[in-house]
């Protein structure tokens, strides 16, 4: 076919970096020539255009770059020159969509003639340059076979005209403002000078008299993308119009609803992404004014599905499904439309939220997922799936990745997320539009201000991108109870016995509900959709061809395609997904989001019609339900464990009341009892150990990065609440118990912290290196390791003047006061110099002001965590090992800072941290108990008057704080005990100290006897697994009790 010159530069232009490296484009060698350019040149422009591919395939990691080239068999020197610009090659065939790219052309320049007539006013109003774009519609309209049947109203059809229109703003709107801004700059117009539509007009007209070209040829992919879209819209609409034809008159049969039809009077599109050469959903609605749902895939998932609720039904269960009714065909379907109501009464809510635990209970047993709000609507109170294709979904293939000491992390985390997590019911918190919302189908909805950038005083000569705040909801379906918005924390009691219930019925029922004549019969041999990245990634990546800049060439546009091969398994030479990376390029590249398909009951991932990886994703699910649901009801109680955290993860757990400690019986032998209950402790938390290749990790329940929540996930490798601080326990667990385990585990859950010390990222003593070097230290005496000695010492150099140079905490849990008594414990047992010389690097690394301990929040605090106590301890542990004055001195002043903030009304240091200061806590982390852990351990420094009375006032804050509340090490009373023994030892406290302290530590164990009565801050005890806020911290304080001469105080990092 000849094109001629400028269509065959158009073509070549808009070439992708896939199409140019397939063989049918060459170097345009005659460019170059003729721009004289020299080699040099040349090479210095393809090494340009060579790192911009890296940046974005790689994150401009060369090495990297080098292997995503290998996977595809190209390397640099040979792709280099297809990266300017090339060439059809000679007998090569032009893409399809140039020729529709040519008459599209053609009808934007001629405007229509008068055939076209003029644009609809509701279309001309409110999309930007409709009036332009008009004559293509009308143009593209007239190809489409059909598209005057009687069947279709006007209106239907001028809403087919909208969809196409509105979906080709998206790719033009940007980059024909831009030339309407730089018009209306010639002229010299500004848009306040300006509202009518004349200067608009002028533009347009003189657009369409020769500028009009240098803009395609100056943005190619431009008029490439409105082509294609021409050309999907007018298959899909010939598509849908000739099925209608075909089956209208037969709908009254299979929707009763649909009887006395004669003409669609509105459709409704846009409503869901575009899959499969644009396809999406359309709901019609008829004269009579009812609904019906077009469906151009398979719906076989959805008409099985009403075979399972109808089976529910006919057995004798209480579970609604409000499936709709289906008319299946092999490409496609229709689907009686589901009237949503989300306005609940409070008579209903409870039906509600059981009836949504029944639903996830099913969705789970058959595997669903993705499962958010836009896929399922409310009906008559009941929650009500509209879209199944992804039931029956096998999981990524696990993976384990080229650091064994992480596979244990990395087995907990994929186990956890093809839970029921994976359904998508339960929220979630994420950061959406930067804020921080709850994410899943059953997420309280709560319209958030977002910034929206449109353009108004649309086809007027004021026209101008505004920028503007709207409230919008970005997650859920805006549930109410009685016009509130509502709440599943609320009734999480009624949400669990509904999952509870169905699991039960349905292994109770498991031969009738597997069975060959059993409702999942239906299920055999249907298409299901993989769903293998989340589609809200691929919108970004399409939202970049928005912007004139990517529209420049095919290479600039294409490139944002690449971002996808940054979450490729690099640490994998033979990544069974590298495949799945071409498929979603090309979807891209017309606009599609990818789709990706498979069966219920066969193995693999096809796109297009291809095989694309067999071993990509986990076997079938259909062969295996059987085994799936019998071992659903035997995770049962940790299912339940997972929802009731997730749905209260916003709201703090329940605590046993305060009230005063009873004068318990004392046991027969403390520290035997302590003994007792710590490695009774360890050994629940070994059972709960998921173990991989010499690895271990915990799945826990720790704040999500807002603070305002908590959210179940692998457990990281810090000390605070990492691996790390698990391992400590293991290793006192050996020291007074030998002959367990102990040594085994401490030594599984020290091997990811100790291959992942790169990222740490902080100094810290708790949640950086400080603390990691300090648990070596100790593992290293704890289960006589040596090597563990020399390993601290290694990752000591860490702490250098630029890791140093960067801390802005100061304190102890992040900052260089943890890194301080980290490396102290490391110097007092190697008397190494250059670990003390970094201890000192340092001490002077805090500002001479105390007042300027500034770290968390927005002044200096007091207190051990965060405060002055910590640095004061620390500056003085610093002084006392290399005798340095200047430490003492600040020490000092730091004493004093911190006595300015006592409270003598509430005799306690107040938690200034927040708008609501907390008067008087007494915590390890805040308050009394840290600072008066803070002042003893240092009193081999210090010790004055002073500091007895404050020890002292400390001690009588933590014996009068009552039984009850938080039990953690951090904020609760395995802090306060493990003071209080400290105490003991050094001879402090009241007379009676011993007694109470025994009667109370009894009182303690009996109660933690029984985990309902423990305060933690996670729900269940499965989660409870962090050394700070868990029950290993607990353990730790109970191991201090029972052997103080070998578990020292973790608090104090001695």
């Amino acid at each position: 076919m000849d094109i001629g010159p400028f269509w065959a530069s158009i073509a070549a232009k808009a070439a992708t970096i896939d199409e140019r490296l397939s063989g049918k484009y060459v170097p345009d060698s005659g460019k170059d020539e003729a721009h004289s350019a020299s080699e040099s040149e040349l090479a210095d422009t393809h090494q340009r255009f060579l790192q911009q591919w890296c940046e974005f395939a790689s994150n401009g990691d060369a090495d990297l770059f080098t292997r995503r080239l290998a996977r595809d068999g190209l390397k640099t020197n040979d792709v280099a020159p297809y990266l300017g610009d090339v060439v059809l090659r000679a007998g090569e065939e032009p893409p399809k969509w140039l020729a529709t790219a040519r008459w599209v052309f053609d009808a934007i320049v001629s405007g229509g003639g008068d055939a076209t007539g003029d644009c609809p006013p509701d279309i001309q109003t409110h999309v930007p340059f409709a009036d332009l774009i008009w004559p293509v519609v009308v143009a593209a309209r007239a190809r489409v076979q059909g598209f005057d049947a009687a069947l279709l109203s006007a209106d239907a059809r001028h809403d087919l005209d909208r969809i196409l229109i509105r979906r080709l703003a998206k790719v033009y709107t940007h980059t024909l403002y831009e030339s309407f801004e730089s018009f209306r700059k010639a002229v010299g117009i500004e848009p306040e000078d300006t509202s009518g539509p004349e200067v608009y007009d002028a533009f347009t007209s003189a657009l369409r008299s020769g500028p009009f070209a240098n803009l395609v040829s100056n943005r190619p992919v431009m008029i490439r993308l409105l082509a294609t879209i021409v050309d999907q819209w007018i298959v899909v609409t010939g598509e849908f119009i000739d099925r209608l034809r075909r089956d209208m008159a037969a709908f009254g049969e299979h929707f009763p609803e649909l009887q006395d039809i004669f003409v669609v009077r509105k459709i409704t599109g846009g409503i869901s992404d575009s899959h499969d050469h644009g396809r999406s959903v359309l709901i019609l609605e008829f004269d009579t004014g009812a609904h019906l749902v077009y469906k151009p895939r398979p719906i076989g998932a959805e008409q099985a599905w009403k075979g399972v609720s109808d089976w529910l039904v006919n057995n004798g269960s209480d579970i609604r499904l409000g499936a709709a009714q289906t008319w299946c065909h092999p490409d496609y379907g229709w689907m009686a439309y589901v009237d949503h109501d989300a306005a609940l009464s409070s008579d209903q809510a409870p039906v509600f939220y059981q009836a949504s635990g029944q639903l996830l209970a099913l969705l789970y047993c058959l595997k669903g997922s993705d499962m958010h709000h836009e896929n399922f609507l409310i009906a008559n109170g009941r929650p009500v799936i509209i879209d199944l294709e992804t039931l029956f979904q096998p999981e990524l293939r696990h993976l384990p990745g080229g650091t064994p000491a992480l596979h244990a992390k990395e087995l907990a985390a994929h186990s956890f997320g093809k839970g029921v997590i994976a359904v998508g019911l339960l929220a979630q918190r994420k950061n959406i539009g930067g804020h921080w919302v709850d994410d899943g189908g059953l997420a309280t909805s709560v319209p958030k201000p977002v910034r929206d950038v449109r353009l108004v005083n649309v086809n007027q000569g004021n026209m101008v991108f505004e920028t503007v705040t709207v409230e919008k909801r970005l997650s859920g379906l805006g549930i109410t109870i009685d016009g509130k918005p509502a709440d599943a924390a609320d009734y999480v009691t009624d949400l669990i016995d509904g999952f509870c219930d169905t699991i039960n019925f349905l292994s109770d029922n498991s031969a009738a509900f597997l069975g060959k004549d059993g409702p999942l019969r239906g299920f055999k041999d249907v298409r299901i959709r993989h769903v293998l990245r989340p589609t809200a990634y691929y919108q970004e990546l399409e939202y970049a061809i928005r912007t004139p800049q990517n529209q420049q060439n095919g290479f600039v546009w294409s490139l944002h395609f690449e971002r996808l091969a940054r979450r490729a398994r690099w640490d994998i030479d033979d990544y069974p997904g590298w495949g799945i990376l071409a498929q979603e390029r090309t979807a891209l590249s017309r606009m599609d989001v990818p789709l990706f398909t498979g069966k219920t009951d066969q193995d693999g991932v096809w796109a297009d019609g291809m095989l694309v990886s067999t071993d990509f994703t986990a076997p079938a699910v259909l062969p295996k339900i059987s085994d799936r649901l019998a071992d659903l009801k035997a995770n049962l109680e940790y299912d339940c464990a997972i929802i009731r955290q997730l749905v209260l993860s916003t709201r703090i757990a329940d605590l046993p009341p305060r009230r005063p400690w009873t004068d318990a019986p004392l046991c027969s032998d403390v520290p035997v009892a302590a003994r007792q209950s710590a490695l009774s402790i360890a050994r629940y938390i070994a059972d709960q150990a998921i173990l991989c290749d010499g690895a271990a990790c915990w799945m826990i329940a720790d704040a999500t990065a807002d603070g305002t929540a908590l959210q179940i996930s692998a457990m990281g490798e810090q000390f605070y609440e990492g691996t790390a601080g698990v391992a400590l326990f293991f290793a006192g667990c050996h020291a007074i118990d030998p002959d367990g385990a102990w040594k085994k585990m401490a030594l599984a859950a020290l091997e990811a912290p100790r291959a992942t010390t790169a990222q740490l990222g902080s100094v810290g003593g708790f949640e950086g290196f400080g603390g990691l070097v300090y648990v070596l230290v100790r593992c290293a005496d704890l289960l006589d390791a040596s090597e563990l000695l020399d390993e601290a010492v290694r990752i000591s150099e860490w702490i250098d003047d630029v890791a140093v140079d960067a801390d802005k905490a100061l304190d102890v849990i992040s900052g260089v006061s943890g890194a301080i008594l980290g490396l102290l414990a490391l110097y007092r047992d190697t008397g190494d110099q250059d670990v003390l010389d970094r201890a000192i690097m340092c001490g002077k690394h805090l500002p001479e002001d105390p007042a300027a301990w500034i770290g968390v929040g927005d002044r200096a605090l007091a207190g051990m965590s965060h405060g002055a106590a910590g640095s004061v301890l620390a500056l003085l542990k610093l002084y006392q090992a290399c005798g340095d004055e200047a430490f003492l001195a600040l020490a000092q002043r730091g004493l004093e800072f911190e006595r300015s903030l006592f409270d003598p009304v509430e005799k306690g240091w107040p938690d200034l941290r927040g708008e609501k200061p907390v008067r008087d806590p007494v915590q390890w982390c805040h308050g009394a108990a840290g600072i008066g852990f803070a002042r003893m351990a240092a009193l081999d420094v210090l010790d004055d008057p002073a500091i007895r009375d404050e020890i002292e006032t400390a001690i009588a804050a933590v014996l009068a704080t009552q039984d009850g509340g938080r039990d953690n090490l951090c904020c609760g009373h395995a802090g306060r005990f493990s003071m209080l023994r400290y105490a003991l030892e050094l001879g402090c406290g009241p007379d009676d100290l011993e007694h109470r302290f025994n009667h109370r530590l009894s009182a303690w164990i009996n109660r933690l006897d029984n985990p309902n009565t423990i305060g933690l801050m996670a729900r269940d005890k499965v989660f409870q697994t962090g050394l700070m806020q868990g029950l290993p911290g607990i353990g730790q304080a109970l191991l201090e009790i029972a052997a103080p001469e070998k578990i020292r105080p973790v608090l104090t990092l001695e």
